[in-house]
Formats: C-alpha cells, structure tokens, sequence
C-alpha cells in the first residue's frame, strides 16, 4: 500500500539507495483485479490489509465487496468497522441503506462509526443521529458524540452542549464523559 513512497534504504543489503518515488497507478491498477478476492472469508488480517490497501491506493472498484464484508455479521467488529469507514472514505452509492442498517446494529463500536459516518456524510440530520447516540449509546458512542457536537457550528447544539454541562457541573453526569463535555463546551 505504500507503493508510491519509496525506501531510500536497500531492504536486502541496508545500503542507503535513494530512489524516485514511484507512480501508486501501477499499483492500483493491479491491485483492483486482486482486491474482491482478499476480501472473502478469510483470515481477518488479510482482509484488513485488502482494506487498508484499497484507501490507499483508492481503489473504490472494492466498494461492492467491502458493503459485502459489513453485511456479514459473522466479520468481526474491526473488520466491519473498517468496511464501513472505507464505505463512507469511497461515498458509495449505497451508503445511506447500509449507515440505517449500522445505526441499529448490535455491535457498539459499529454504530459508533455509523454515527461518525452519518454527521460528516448528512449534516442537517447530524444532530438528531448524534442525540440518538447520546441518549442510547454506550459510553464510547457518548463519547464520540460529545466530541462530534464540540465540532460543530450548528447554533441548534448550544443547548444540548449547555444540558450536558449542567449535569456534569451537578455530578449527574458519568466521571467517563465529564473530559468530554467540558472539551465540547469550551
């Protein structure tokens, strides 16, 4: 995946060899008739390197399998987090179904990369998948939504950021929030 970068050190011998850095094409090109099949059932090492690889070389013909690879609940958590955000890195076309599908998954750590993946892709609906998050979401899913509404330029948060800082200020809060309200509310 860092084809394009170079090592100015002879890998075999340790010599000191600059080189010029080469054209990622060449790459990608190959890569793209390879990338489907890395991303099988297989070990999950594998299939995360075929993902990383594809970001790098943006390879979005891979965006089919990859919507594959977060539709198999049997993927772990990692595998189909890091489906999702190349999914979301590719603007797939078939996004929106899929971010809806991930917002009710199960798993905490998907519907926090949904929820991510939904304020950057729909600001207007940003707000309300961020306060959905807040109000049923695990404490990393609070977390990531705190940090989301800090970084927001919307008037319409002021008062939920205000809601958040009276109960951390009166202990109602959670202690694993409190960094993060007192970080989106300055």
């Amino acid at each position: 995946a860092r084809w394009a970068e170079s090592s100015n050190r002879d890998l075999f011998l340790g010599l000191w060899r600059p080189a010029k850095d080469r054209d990622p094409r060449a790459a990608a090109i190959t890569f793209r008739s390879e990338v489907c099949d890395l991303l099988k059932p297989g070990p999950a090492e594998v299939r995360l390197a075929a993902i990383d690889a594809a970001l790098r070389l943006e390879v979005d013909s891979a965006s089919p399998a990859l919507a594959q690879v977060f539709k198999d609940k049997s993927a772990g958590t990692a595998l189909r987090a890091a489906s999702l955000k190349a999914l979301g890195r590719f603007k797939y076309s078939g996004l929106g179904p899929i971010l809806k599908s991930a917002a009710d998954d199960p798993d905490g750590e998907v519907r926090k990369v949904a929820g991510t993946l939904q304020a950057k892709l729909t600001p207007a609906d940003s707000l309300n998948v961020l306060l959905r998050m807040l109000e049923s979401g695990d404490v990393a899913e609070k977390q990531s939504a705190l940090e989301m509404l800090g970084s927001m330029e919307n008037k319409a948060v002021d008062p939920v950021l205000m809601m958040w800082l009276d109960r951390a200020t009166s202990g109602k809060a959670p202690r694993e929030l409190q960094k993060e309200i007192l970080e989106a509310a300055a």
